[in-house]
C-alpha cells in the first residue's frame, strides 16, 4: 500500500515539477530575446571602434618610418667625435701608468705606506673601543635612571592612596608588589656612577640581578595594571546599572525584576484584547502598604518572590493562566507566579491576632486575601523563646520557627525591599550608599592604575646587555697604551724623506683628474649612442614590424569578427557616414565606445540572466544543455514539448493513481490493525489467565488493555462490529457514511509525505505511517491491583505516589505472568519444561514481609529461580530458599562458600 500511495505522490509531485520547469523555460526565452537585441547593438559599436582604429594604426606606422630615419643620421655624428676622444684617453693612461711604477719602485713611498697603514689601525681600534663604552654605558645610565625614577614614582603614588576598600586579595599583592620595589630601589643607591671602574666593581652578576629585579617589577605591574583595569570596568557597570535604578526610584517608579514586568504586561495585553477593555492586574508589592518599619525585613524575606506575583481578578485566572504557560520558556519566566483568587476565596483565610498580615494594609480585597493566606499563620514574637508556643512564629530579627524547625533567614533576602512607598525610600538611600562606595573605589582603581603605568615603563636590560658592559669597560682600559704606539708611529713618519714621493703623487692625482673627466665623457657618448641605437633597433626590428603585424591581424580579425555580407550592407556604410560626419578616426574611436560598453554592459547583463536560469534549469532538473550556446533552440524546443505534450499526460495519470492508492488503503491497511488489536487482547487474556487464582499477599493482578482517548475515533472503526460480524467492508456504503471523516483523515495522514525534498521531511513520513500502521498507538496497556476488599487501583495512576517496594512488586508479577504463558503453566498438563528464572538484584527495594510473599508466589508456580542478591538482604532471603552460595573475594582472588542460615543460627543461640 505504501508504494502504491508513493507512486501516487511522486506523480503529482511530478506534475508541480513540470510545471515550475514550464515557467522557467518561458523565463529564459524572454530574457533571451532581450539578449539578442543588445548582441545586435554591440556588434556595430565594436565594429566602428575597431575600423577606426586601423586608420589610427596606419597613421602611426608613417610615423615610426620617420623616427627611423632621423636616429642613422644621429649614430653617424656620435661615432666620428667617440673615435677622438678614445685616441686622447690612451695617451694620458700610459703616462700615468709609467709615473705609478716609479712610486711603486721608491724605498721612501713603501716605508710611509707601512707605516700610515699601522696609525691607522690603531686610531680605528681606539674609536671602536670607546664606541662600545659609550653605547653600553649610556643603556646601562638610562635603564638605571627608569629604576630609580619608575619605581620610586609607583611606590610614592600607592603609597598616597587608600586602597582599604580594595578586594583584600588585590591589597596584598600590591603591598608585597610595594616591598620589592622599596628593597630593589634601597639596593640601587649603591650603584654610584656608570663610568668603568665602578661597572667593573658591580660586575657582571650584580648587572645581572638589577637587571632581572627590575623586570620582575615590570611584569608585577602589567598584571596588576590588566587586573585593576578589569576591577574599574566591573565596578563601573555596577555603578551605571545603580545610576539607572536611582533615576527610576527618585522619579518615584520601583523597578520590579524583568520577569514579573513582563508577565504583568502579557497578561494586560491578553486580558484587553478579550474584554476590549482595561483590566486592572497588580503586583502584591505594589498593593500593599507596611504598618511598622519594625517589621519589614522579615515580612521582604518571609514573602521572598511571593511579593512579586501578579494578582488577576477570578474571572480571568484562566487567560493569564495561558498566557504564562505560552511565554514562560520563551522569555525565562520563573520567579513569579499568578495568584488563584477563585480558589483562595473558597477557602476564605482569616488572619490570626499577633500575625504578619497584621503589619500589611491594602485596599485590594484581593490582594488582602492572599496576604491573610500567606502570613495570616506566621505569629509575630518579641523574644526567640516565644517561638515554640506557635506553629509557625517569627522575631523582627528573622529568627523562624516552622514545621518544627528553627532557622535564621538569610539576610538577602531582604536586601532589596519592595513592599508599599516605603521600600522606594528604603531603597533609593541604599542605592545612594552603593553608589558612593562604587565611585571611591572606581577613583581608588584609577589612581592604582596611574601607578602601575609608572611601574610598566621600566626599561628592560637584558643578560647580553650587561655581559656587553662589563667587557665593554675592560677593553677600555687598553686605549692609553695603544695611543702611546701611535704616538711612536707618527715619529717615525715625521723621520721619512717625503719631498720625491709627493712630487710623484701631485703628477699621478692631476693625471688621475683627466682621466676622471674624459672618462665621463666618454661614457655619456657612449650611452647616448647606446640609447640612439636601442632606439633605431627597436623602430626598425621592433615597433614597425608589430605594427605591420597588427595592422595585418587587424584587417584579418575584421574578415572574421564581422561577415562580409554584413561589412559591405551594414557596417562600411555606417563607417564612411560616420568619417563624413566627424571627420577622422581619433574622433570616431573616442565617441563610440562609450555607447559600446553601454551595449555590452546591457548585453552581460542578460547574458548572465539568461545563463543563471538556464544553470537553474538544468541544475534542478538534471539536464545537460549547453547554457554558453548563444542560440536559444534546445529551451525553445522543450518549452513547446513540456507545455503541450507531457503536462497533460501527467495529469491524466494522477486521477487514475489516487484512485488505485485510496482503494487499497480502504482494503488492506484497516483490516491489518483490525487483526493486530484482536492478537494483542488474545495475549493479555493469556497473561490474566496465567496470574488467575493467583495471589500476592491479600492482593490480586490483571492486566487491562484499554483505547487512547486522542485516537478513539479510529478505533472505533477499526473494531466496528460492521467489521467484525455484520459481513460490511469499507466500500459499503453504511460504513463510508457512519466513518467518512476518519478515513478520509487516516488516508491524509499517511499519504502526507510532504515536499520530498529534505531527507528530515521523509524520516518525518516514515515515522507518522509507522505510527499510525502500528496497533499500540490505539491502546493504553495497565495493571489493575485488587485487595480482598474488592478495591481496585491501576498502576499508571499510582505509580509514581507508592513506595519503592510498591513500585517493583508490579514488576514481579508482570515477569512471573510472562513466563508462566511462556512455560504455559496450568494449560498444557504435559510440559514439563524447566521453568527457570534468573533474577539479579533481587528484591532490592523490597521489605521483609513482601520478599516472603514474592518468594511463595514464585514456589506457587513451581518455578525454579536463580537469585543474585546484595548482602544486606541476606537476612531476608537466606531462610526461604533451598541452598545459599556466598562469593568472598581478597584482593584479586574470589572464592564460593555454601552455607546454611538455619545452623548459624543454631550456634549464635548456643
Amino acid at each position: 500500500m505504501q508504494e502504491n500511495i508513493r507512486s501516487y505522490k511522486s506523480l503529482e509531485q511530478e506534475a508541480d515539477v513540470l510545471k515550475d520547469r514550464i515557467a522557467l523555460l518561458e523565463r529564459i526565452v524572454t530574457d533571451h530575446q532581450t539578449f539578442e537585441t543588445h548582441r545586435q547593438n554591440e556588434i556595430l559599436y565594436s565594429f566602428l571602434v575597431d575600423r577606426a582604429r586601423v586608420d589610427i594604426k596606419l597613421t602611426t606606422s608613417a610615423g615610426e618610418k620617420d623616427k627611423a630615419t632621423d636616429y642613422s643620421a644621429q649614430l653617424t655624428i656620435l661615432n666620428d667625435t667617440l673615435a677622438k676622444e678614445t685616441e686622447r684617453q690612451s695617451k694620458l693612461q700610459d703616462e700615468r701608468n709609467i709615473m705609478q711604477a716609479n712610486l711603486l719602485s721608491n724605498k721612501e713611498a713603501l716605508i710611509l705606506e707601512n707605516l700610515q697603514s699601522q696609525i691607522s689601525e690603531k686610531k680605528q681600534l681606539i674609536t671602536t673601543l670607546h664606541g662600545n663604552f659609550s653605547r653600553t654605558s649610556a643603556l646601562l645610565s638610562k635603564s638605571i635612571a627608569s629604576w630609580r625614577i619608575n619605581i620610586n614614582g609607583f611606590i610614592q603614588k600607592i603609597q598616597g592612596t587608600d586602597t582599604s576598600s580594595l578586594d583584600p586579595i588585590l591589597t596584598t599583592r600590591v603591598h608585597d608588589l610595594i616591598a620589592d620595589g622599596q628593597q630593589l630601589y634601597a639596593k640601587l643607591e649603591t650603584l654610584g656612577y656608570t663610568d668603568a671602574a665602578s661597572i667593573l666593581a658591580v660586575g657582571e652578576s650584580g648587572l645581572i640581578y638589577y637587571a632581572t629585579s627590575a623586570d620582575a617589577i615590570r611584569m608585577q605591574c602589567s598584571a596588576l595594571l590588566s587586573r585593576f583595569s578589569e576591577e574599574q570596568q566591573k565596578v563601573a557597570d555596577n555603578r551605571k546599572g545603580l545610576l539607572t535604578e536611582q533615576e527610576s526610584l527618585e522619579s518615584g517608579v520601583y523597578r520590579f525584576p524583568q520577569d514579573v514586568l513582563d508577565l504583568k504586561e502579557a497578561v494586560m495585553g491578553r486580558l484587553h484584547t478579550k474584554t476590549g477593555s482595561s483590566v486592572k492586574v497588580v503586583v502584591v508589592a505594589e498593593a500593599a502598604e507596611l504598618r511598622d518599619k519594625r517589621w519589614r525585613n522579615v515580612i521582604e524575606g518571609y514573602l521572598n518572590t511571593q511579593k512579586f506575583y501578579l494578582i488577576v481578578p477570578p474571572e480571568h485566572f484562566d487567560i493569564a493562566l495561558r498566557v504564562y504557560d505560552d511565554i514562560k520558556r520563551q522569555r525565562s519566566i520563573y520567579n513569579t507566579g499568578i495568584v488563584d483568587i477563585e480558589k483562595l476565596q473558597r477557602i476564605n483565610p482569616i488572619a490570626e491576632p499577633g500575625s504578619l498580615a497584621e503589619e500589611l494594609v491594602t485596599d485590594n480585597p484581593n490582594v488582602r486575601l492572599f496576604l491573610d493566606f500567606t502570613l495570616g499563620r506566621v505569629k509575630k514574637c518579641d523574644r526567640v523563646g516565644d517561638l515554640r508556643r506557635h506553629r509557625t512564629a517569627i522575631t523582627d530579627d528573622g529568627m523562624l520557627y516552622q514545621n518544627f524547625v528553627v532557622r535564621a533567614m538569610n539576610p538577602d533576602r531582604w536586601a532589596k525591599p519592595a513592599i508599599g512607598q516605603g521600600a522606594i525610600r528604603q531603597r533609593l538611600e541604599d542605592v545612594k550608599r552603593e553608589i558612593k562606595e562604587l565611585t571611591d573605589i572606581i577613583a581608588v582603581c584609577a589612581s592604582v592604575k596611574n601607578a602601575f603605568q609608572s611601574g610598566n615603563t621600566l626599561m628592560i636590560l637584558s643578560e647580553s646587555d650587561a655581559t656587553q658592559t662589563v667587557t665593554a669597560a675592560e677593553n677600555v682600559g687598553q686605549i692609553p697604551a695603544i695611543e702611546q704606539e701611535v704616538i711612536l708611529l707618527n715619529k717615525n713618519v715625521e723621520s721619512v724623506d717625503k719631498s720625491a714621493v709627493e712630487a710623484i703623487r701631485e703628477r699621478i692625482e692631476s693625471l688621475d683628474q683627466q682621466l676622471r673627466t674624459l672618462y665621463k665623457q666618454i661614457d655619456e657618448q657612449k650611452n647616448e649612442c647606446i640609447t640612439i641605437k636601442e632606439r633605431l633597433r627597436v623602430c626598425l626590428e621592433e615597433t614597425i614590424p608589430r605594427i605591420s603585424k597588427e595592422l595585418e591581424m587587424m584587417g584579418f580579425e575584421l574578415s572574421e569578427k564581422y561577415e562580409a555580407e554584413w561589412l559591405q550592407n551594414t557596417g562600411n556604410t555606417r563607417y564612411q557616414r560616420e568619417i563624413l560626419s566627424r571627420g577622422n578616426a581619433v574622433d570616431i574611436e573616442r565617441a563610440f565606445p562609450r555607447e559600446l560598453s553601454r551595449s555590452i554592459n546591457s548585453k552581460t547583463s542578460s547574458w548572465d540572466g539568461v545563463r543563471n536560469l538556464r544553470r537553474q534549469y538544468n541544475d534542478k532538473y538534471i539536464m545537460g544543455y549547453d547554457i554558453e550556446a548563444v542560440s536559444n533552440g534546445t529551451y525553445d524546443n522543450a518549452w513547446i514539448e513540456l507545455s503541450d505534450i507531457k503536462l497533460p499526460e501527467y495529469l491524466i495519470s494522477i486521477a487514475d493513481a489516487r484512485s488505485k492508492a485510496f482503494e487499497q488503503f480502504q482494503e488492506d491497511f484497516l483490516s491489518r490493525l483490525q487483526y493486530n488489536i484482536k492478537d494483542a487482547r488474545r495475549q493479555i487474556d493469556g497473561l490474566n489467565s496465567a496470574l488467575s487464582g493467583s495471589s500476592f499477599g491479600e492482593d490480586t493482578y490483571r492486566f487491562l488493555i484499554i483505547p487512547k482517548q486522542e485516537y478513539k475515533r479510529y478505533y472505533d472503526m477499526i473494531v466496528d462490529p460492521m467489521l467484525l460480524e455484520g459481513g460490511y467492508n469499507l466500500l459499503s456504503d453504511q460504513f463510508n457514511a457512519k466513518y467518512k471523516d476518519e478515513i478520509a483523515e487516516l488516508f491524509a495522514i499517511i499519504t502526507n509525505e510532504g515536499t520530498g525534498s529534505k531527507a528530515q521531511e521523509r524520516d518525518d513520513y516514515d515515522k507518522r505511517v509507522q505510527a499510525f500502521t502500528d496497533y499500540r498507538t490505539y491502546l493504553s496497556f495497565d495493571l489493575e491491583v485488587i485487595n480482598r476488599e474488592g478495591e481496585s487501583q491501576r498502576l499508571s495512576k499510582t505509580l509514581g505516589k507508592k513506595s519503592g517496594g510498591e513500585t517493583q512488586t508490579p514488576f514481579y508479577i508482570a515477569v512471573l505472568a510472562s513466563f508462566a504463558q511462556l512455560y504455559r503453566i496450568g494449560r498444557d498438563k504435559t510440559a514439563n519444561t524447566s521453568r527457570i528464572i534468573l533474577f539479579d538484584e533481587a528484591f532490592s527495594k523490597m521489605d521483609g514481609e513482601r520478599i516472603v510473599r514474592s518468594v511463595e508466589l514464585l514456589r506457587e508456580f513451581n518455578f525454579q529461580v536463580v537469585l543474585s542478591a546484595p548482602p544486606d538482604k541476606i537476612g531476608d532471603i537466606a531462610t526461604l530458599v533451598d541452598r545459599n552460595l556466598c562469593v568472598l573475594r581478597v584482593g584479586k582472588r574470589a572464592c564460593v562458600r555454601s552455607f546454611d542460615p538455619r545452623k548459624l543460627e543454631e550456634l549464635d543461640y548456643e
